[in-house]
């Protein structure tokens, strides 16, 4: 396994998926066609799901040069699969849990390369998404996970023309974004049904360079750094 890569535990806490190097071989490459897995303690790795990689599943197919990854967000009954490579866009797709199967997983695309997706969440029952399509600063999108259609998501959080987006992450009731404005961090607060995001007064000026959020509690942390 590639250390890049989370192991992400399913609710329960008995399962995981990861992602695995392709098999080792003579002249092979092992970052060329990566799979992910599923995992179920007290079984042996032999009886792993393949969840998703090249010639898997033809409802989210992947390239050999993709890195897959299979996420699931605490307090969801949803699965996100991305793919991605050297560069800061994704592409992105959903599932219920209880639909996955090995190769059969109907999977929901909702954005290719193209869409510019940088970053995705659930909130509530929808996926929320940072591109910077049509938004060089970003914006954060919406739609709702049982239709996933992005061509017609809901913009949640415009741009910002004097400050760019950097990050974003959800809490039980509420978004927290991280702006990069003037040079330095700005923290902006995204109550659940608010229209306008307000934003969260620092102690002193400086740079978040991480935010930590649990989707199941309020609480949330960040690195606050300066000179």
């Amino acid at each position: 396994m590639w250390g890049e890569f989370p192991v992400n535990w399913l609710p329960d806490g008995k399962r995981f998926f990861y992602t695995q190097m392709a098999p080792e071989k003579p002249g092979a490459d092992q970052m060329q066609g990566m799979r992910v897995f599923l995992h179920v303690l007290g079984r042996p790795t032999s009886e792993d799901t393949l969840v998703l990689g090249p010639g898997v599943d033809p409802a989210f197919p992947v390239s050999p040069t993709e890195f897959p990854v299979v996420s699931v967000q605490a307090g969801t009954d949803w699965a996100i699969a991305t793919t991605g490579g050297a560069r800061p866009e994704s592409r992105v797709a959903v599932a219920r849990l209880s639909e996955l199967k090995g190769g059969k997983t109907p999977w929901r695309k909702v954005a290719e390369y193209a869409d510019g997706i940088e970053n995705v969440a659930i909130l509530g029952d929808d996926l929320v998404l940072l591109t910077r399509v049509q938004a060089p600063n970003r914006r954060v999108l919406a739609v709702p996970l049982a239709q996933p259609e992005l061509a017609r998501a809901r913009v949640l959080v415009p741009e910002d023309r004097e400050a760019s987006i950097q990050s974003f992450g959800v809490t039980r009731d509420a978004m927290y974004l991280v702006d990069l404005f003037g040079g330095r961090a700005r923290v902006r607060r995204l109550a659940r049904g608010a229209t306008q995001p307000s934003v969260v007064k620092m102690p002193y000026e400086g740079w978040v360079p991480s935010l930590v959020t649990n989707p199941l509690q309020s609480d949330w942390y960040m690195a606050l750094v300066t000179w």
